[in-house]
């Protein structure tokens, strides 16, 4: 991270406001917050709170129109609430042309879609792939960068059951190897991820929340009968039971993100992730 008098260990927003036009309204108002290297954040709010601007700002997407930002690293990856449906690449294309921008081996983009179930759509012009299919390759160019700083706005919507868990999977180990995480999950579809701070943007300000306990469990609903993995003899494990046509899992959070892994490499598909009643 760049020092700008903060170091290596924090980001900071300071007295930011962000506005459009210029005889616009403002969506953010003196926002001042500090994340340190490292922790995850999940920024709740409702539509037109100013939740995607305030992201959108961190990411260093758009400029603040009053105020700065401190201590954002060089390398970001960013996943927009819409992916710019109008890009005329092909999925490969695309992720070459940022590879080289970006100076990152340009099999490495291709190889997260292939993770993500994208491997048939890497030669279709991206005019003609579906909201869900763009999302993939959206995920694929955010993360194919390792970034230090990794912004997700909405990531998880639109995406198949199975890559969202690999999302989940993949952001959890960035988490652990000391990664900073800004994320929006309106649906809830990352519950397994456990953030450090919460913030609720409302009317263009932003407070702190309550987190969700680090020891709440989290049930994990797979489908389908590989041989080669049982799944309730994996690390974290609870409570597992038969459900029709797989298991459903009760796994304690900090084991959740490696038990996904192993289970999408054993050939399992995952149903649901979700906090545990």
């Amino acid at each position: 991270m760049v020092s700008d008098g903060l170091g290596q260990t924090e980001l900071r927003l300071a007295a930011v406001g962000k506005r459009y036009h210029r005889r616009g309204p403002m969506v953010l108002q003196d926002v001042e917050l500090t994340v340190p290297r490292g922790t995850t954040v999940h920024a709740g709010g409702g539509n037109g709170s100013g939740k995607s601007s305030l992201l959108r700002v961190i990411a260093g997407v758009t400029a603040p129109s009053k105020g700065r930002v401190l201590g954002r690293p060089d390398d970001v990856g960013y996943v927009p609430e819409r992916f710019p449906p109008a890009v005329r690449f092909s999925p490969r294309r695309y992720l070459w042309h940022l590879s080289r921008v970006r100076r990152i081996p340009p099999g490495r983009g291709l190889a997260l879609l292939d993770r993500l179930g994208g491997a048939d759509l890497v030669d279709i012009p991206m005019t003609e792939l579906s909201k869900g299919s763009c999302q993939k390759v959206a995920v694929a160019q955010a993360l194919m960068g390792d970034p230090a700083l990794l912004v997700l706005d909405e990531a998880w919507t639109g995406l198949d059951a199975t890559a969202q868990a690999l999302l989940t999977a993949e952001v959890g180990e960035r988490c652990d190897r000391g990664d900073t995480v800004v994320f929006t999950d309106h649906g809830r579809l990352a519950a397994a991820l456990i953030p450090h701070i919460s913030w609720v943007v409302a009317e263009g300000s932003v407070r702190l929340a309550p987190t969700v306990s680090a020891r709440a469990l989290v049930d994990v609903q797979l489908a389908g009968r590989p041989n080669r993995l049982d799944p309730a003899s994996l690390a974290g494990v609870v409570h597992a039971e038969t459900a029709v046509g797989g298991v459903r899992l009760t796994v304690e959070p900090e084991h959740c993100d490696a038990l996904l892994v192993e289970v999408l490499l054993a050939g399992w598909s995952v149903r649901r992730v979700e906090p545990s009643p």
